[in-house]
């Protein structure tokens, strides 16, 4: 078959368009601070990140397209004076703000699967080192 025959597959050009996952801008912080109290001392803790909007395919799929968002986390943590145990408290996605983890194009349609970092969360954790 000749080189030159166009079998229907169309062409598409993907010139100019943004790589996928690739805001322009990041800007992340955080900020941790240490009180000391009684035999032990309390540590404080932000984390905050900010993204510009992005695309989750390098197609530009409808759906795929993850809006400007900031995320910020927070933690208490108690450590005893020796280290070698501690208690605390955290918290991820302050905001509950619905971000893309991943996105895949589906095989049928214009549309992409989206699957979404988890929302606001919240735990406890105990640590300790013998």
């Amino acid at each position: 078959m000749p080189a030159d025959i166009n079998i229907g597959t169309p062409v598409r050009d993907y010139a100019g368009y943004a790589m996928q996952y690739a805001p322009d801008w990041t800007v992340s912080l955080g900020y941790q601070h240490d009180f000391a109290i009684g035999p032990g001392y309390l540590r404080a803790r932000l984390d905050s990140r900010y993204e510009d909007p992005f695309w989750g395919t390098f197609t530009h799929a409808r759906g795929t397209r993850q809006g400007a968002y900031v995320k910020s986390d927070a933690s208490l943590t108690w450590h005893a004076d020796d280290e070698r145990w501690s208690a605390g408290l955290w918290v991820r996605n302050l905001e509950n703000e619905a971000v893309l983890a991943a996105t895949t194009t589906g095989q049928f349609g214009p549309y992409a699967d989206a699957f979404l970092e988890p929302p606001r969360s919240w735990g406890a954790r105990f640590t300790f080192r013998f």
